[in-house]
Order: C-alpha cells, then structure tokens, then sequence
C-alpha cells in the first residue's frame, strides 16, 4: 500500500476522440540504459492507472490495473498492459466518453513508495462529416422558365 509517493517524469498530454477505441503508453519511471539496452528495474512491479486525487486513501479512483485487486472500481473500458521489459505499460480505452477527460496518474506499485507520472487526457468531439446534397421540399408556386419545373401547391424537391 502507499506511503509516499514520488513523480519522475514530466506530465505526458494525450489527445483523444470521443467514440473512438484508443491505445497509448505510459512510464512513470525513467527507464536507464546500460550497454546498449534498457534496463527495466521495475518491469515485474505492478502498474495502474487511477483518477486524480490519487493517494493512499483513494484506491477507488484507480480505474485499471495489471493486478486485478488493485481496482476495485475497475472501469471496463479501460485495459492496461505491461509492455516486456519495459518499465511502461500500454493503456486502452475503448468508446471514449467526454468525461473520461482529465487527470490522472500512471503508477507503479513499490514497497514504501509508489511512484508515479502525471497524465493528462484530453477529449475532442470527432470531426464532422458534411452531407453535400442538400433536399428542399417547399410549397411554393413556380414560374415556368426554360428548363424549369412547374409546381402549383404541390411539394417540389430540388437536390443540389
């Protein structure tokens, strides 16, 4: 359990669409590299990723987790995964809602003193998609034109 807790690295922002399925990663611990490789001390520890506040007395603010009875208010939109020999771990989540925008942390689970990274999450509304035909349906009396139609208190549509 948490006695104290340390940051390591700075915030990380990820930008998100509402609707969508998303997978990004997170390290909240640096990894250190030694001849030519990583070495990831803390790739075994257990990882999770819960909501702002989040402290020793606010364990039901962790949404996801490697180790299942970390959260017990798991969300099941989200997943999270160790990546092998990393001290990261890759988050999902799947149908994003505007309100899973905010803060969290990313942590991993040490004896005496978990450690953390601060996550921001940010929520866009998806890009709107235009329908460029346009239907007009009018009651209206038309002047016959060449190449007009005649309408006379009937419902005329006109596609453009």
């Amino acid at each position: 359990m948490l006695t104290e807790a340390y940051t390591y690295k700075p915030a990380k922002t990820v930008t998100l669409t509402k609707g969508q399925n998303t997978t990004f990663t997170c390290t909240a611990y640096p990894e250190i590299w030694r001849s030519g490789q990583v070495h990831a001390y803390y790739a075994n520890y257990e990882k999770y990723l819960c909501r702002d506040p989040c402290s020793p007395r606010d364990w039901h603010l962790v949404v996801t987790a490697t180790n299942e009875n970390l959260a017990s208010n798991r969300d099941p939109r989200f997943t999270i995964t160790k990546i092998p020999r990393s001290n990261g771990v890759q988050i999902t989540i799947s149908d994003v809602k505007t309100t899973d925008g905010g803060t969290y942390w990313c942590g991993i689970e040490y004896p005496n003193t978990d450690m953390y990274r601060q996550l921001r999450v940010l929520v866009n509304e998806p890009p709107h998609s235009y329908d460029t035909s346009l239907n007009i349906l009018s009651d209206v009396k038309m002047t016959p034109d060449v190449g007009a139609d005649t309408c006379e208190r009937q419902e005329c549509e006109k596609t453009f």
